[in-house]
């Protein structure tokens, strides 16, 4: 088992990386560094302490930065990566070897770890707050595995089953309002804000239309004409405008414009005083942003309604970003609960009722033969996956060697000749 810690850095992040880095080099295998202008000082401390260091410009969107280290792991390796601002707690780097045995033991690929978020104060006191996010921090990496999305990037190429690591298992998430204000910014500019929204955000094209008035291209460009001050008026009116927006999905990033410019780096000529506290305490007071109307939202919203009806719960965090990750059909998925669940009702071996893996089974018959899988089938090869006789991404090449599925496709179809790489 080869062990890989992986982050991207950019400058102004390195001491965050020096942190993360000392704390996790006793306990992986390689330690893969992409950097964006780093000093050849700050390199050099990397290089000195075995980091593979390599660099590549920022071009406004994380996924091409984070393929650049995806691209110099080998098949099989395990990749623990975070941001410089998360930093893992010593007892999961203590224990992050036996952490991943375990979940290969039970053909997990992925491995969700809790996280604390940690309050840097105006006077430098800590706030630390557990939260109730799990992130995928950690995963088995395989050819063809790529990041995609400008900045809220999601993992692709591979059939992901995923576990919940125990919440005694964390990292901190250091967050200072001002750095959470320039992330919310920056992340606006280049996406269109929340999960990459873009011309769907009508303020976000309106932003993108005064910065091409004005010359500007880049999130460099953007951030450094901000830090000048003096900006163009029409920018100006556009923040203020934003100061007190509700009805916009991710309306809190489109706030901090506002709070960034204004509270952060020229309160001298925000409008008043008053004005900045009273949209401080706006902006506290909506909580944190929500998933705009339709795609995610209605999508989970059904997804709640069928685990509700069949199973008698809501699913986990986990099952529903398995299930919208891979855009599962509904209705298909309503048919195979409702299989599943007068199975269990009958007896399901408790080792079968790890969801994940009964729902890869049932899609994997559903897409290479075309009908849901029997009882026979799905307990048969649920064992075989769980005692480890056959690999779970060997079902759909034993599924398409099959009389039943050569009978169906006298000629090899591309897209099932892809789920061999699930």
């Amino acid at each position: 088992m080869t062990i890989c810690f992986c982050q991207v850095t950019h400058k102004g992040d390195f001491e965050n990386t020096k942190t993360c880095v000392e704390r996790i080099a006793p306990y992986v295998d390689r330690i893969i560094i992409i950097e964006d202008n780093l000093s050849p000082e700050e390199i050099k401390w990397l290089q000195e302490r075995k980091c593979e260091v390599y660099t590549h410009p920022w071009q406004d969107s994380t996924s091409p930065m984070r393929n650049q280290y995806l691209e110099k792991l080998n098949d099989g390796d395990w990749c623990v990566t975070s941001d410089p601002d998360e930093q893992y707690d010593i007892e999961i780097c203590k224990n992050l070897r036996n952490l991943i045995a375990s979940a290969e033991e039970f053909h997990f690929n992925m491995i969700l770890i809790n996280s604390h978020d940690v309050w840097i104060k105006d006077d430098g006191s800590t706030e630390d707050m557990k939260g109730d996010y799990h992130k995928p921090l950690i995963f088995k990496y395989v050819k063809g595995v790529q990041y995609v999305g400008t900045i809220h990037e999601t993992l692709i190429g591979a059939q992901w089953l995923k576990i919940q690591a125990s919440d005694k298992y964390f990292y901190r998430h250091i967050k200072k309002h001002s750095t959470v204000w320039r992330n919310a910014v920056r992340n606006h500019f280049c996406c269109g804000g929340g999960d990459n929204l873009a011309d769907k955000n009508p303020y976000w094209v309106e932003l993108r239309s005064i910065c091409d008035s004005i010359g500007i291209k880049s999130w460099y460009q953007f951030d450094e004409y901000l830090k000048k001050g003096n900006i163009d008026q029409h920018l100006k009116e556009w923040m203020i405008k934003l100061k007190d927006i509700d009805e916009q999905p991710w309306h809190s990033e489109l706030r901090e414009h506002y709070l960034y410019y204004f509270v952060h780096l020229h309160p001298e000529e925000a409008p008043s005083p008053e004005e900045i506290e009273k949209t401080k305490i706006h902006h506290w007071s909506k909580g944190p942003p929500t998933y705009p109307e339709g795609g995610i939202t209605e999508y989970i919203i059904k997804l709640k309604e069928i685990f509700q009806k069949q199973l008698g719960r809501l699913p986990s965090k986990c099952e529903q970003e398995q299930l919208y990750a891979q855009n599962y059909d509904l209705e298909k998925l309503e048919t195979f609960l409702d299989f599943y669940n007068n199975l269990k009702k009958s007896g399901l071996k408790e080792a079968f009722k790890v969801l994940p893996l009964a729902i890869f089974v049932g899609q994997v018959y559903h897409e290479l033969l075309g009908r849901e899988v029997d009882e026979s089938g799905f307990q048969s090869y649920c064992q075989l996956i769980v005692d480890g006789t056959i690999r779970r991404e060997d079902l759909p090449r034993i599924l398409m060697q099959s009389e039943e599925y050569k009978a169906t496709h006298p000629t090899k179809n591309p897209s099932h000749e892809a789920l061999m790489y699930y």
